[in-house]
């Protein structure tokens, strides 16, 4: 990714929060076994991302999920965004999207069985939505065993990321 221009806004996406933005932004974000999507329009320059952290909710919590707590699901979080690109007359067929994260961070997770981890999950989660919703994934980096910075530029559709290290904790 090239330098961000001084007068890049820059944002920091939480977990569960969703941004779609018109203007000119470089959002980053810190991953583990959360997934983010990101979403460029290259004809609009129109850009979104999400930081989902659960593939979906649970069956008891139903409907009656805030539309800002929906953006931690994976089940939710994808179709929002698909919504909000089509309100700025963004189709589908332009849209380039990117899946990164879901990483096996926890150590028990990785001993185990890193394919049936949460991040697994939440990966093969976004897969199927965004196969079901006939939209092509450009390029993705998933999995792995360390957590990731991300930076996604919403100008370009450009996304940097970063590998985060292991550090290991020591008793004094």
């Amino acid at each position: 990714m090239n330098a961000a221009p001084a007068n890049l806004r820059q944002l920091f996406l939480r977990p569960g929060e969703l941004f779609v933005c018109c203007e000119p932004s470089l959002v980053t974000t810190l991953l583990g076994s959360c997934v983010a999507i990101t979403m460029f329009s290259p004809g609009k320059h129109i850009g979104a991302i999400c930081h989902a952290l659960l593939p979906r909710p649970r069956r008891d919590e139903g409907n009656r999920l805030a539309t800002a707590e929906g953006y931690k699901y994976v089940s939710l979080a994808v179709p929002a965004m698909l919504e909000i690109l089509a309100d700025h007359r963004v189709t589908r067929g332009e849209l380039q999207v990117k899946l990164f994260g879901g990483s096996s961070v926890l150590a028990t997770t990785a001993a185990t069985d890193p394919d049936t981890g949460i991040g697994a999950l939440n990966v093969l989660q976004a897969q199927r939505l965004l196969l079901e919703s006939n939209l092509r994934i450009h390029s993705s980096h998933v999995g792995g065993s360390t957590g990731h910075k991300l930076l996604f530029n919403t100008t370009t559709g450009e996304v940097l990321i970063k590998h985060l290290s292991h550090h290991a904790k020591t008793k004094n």
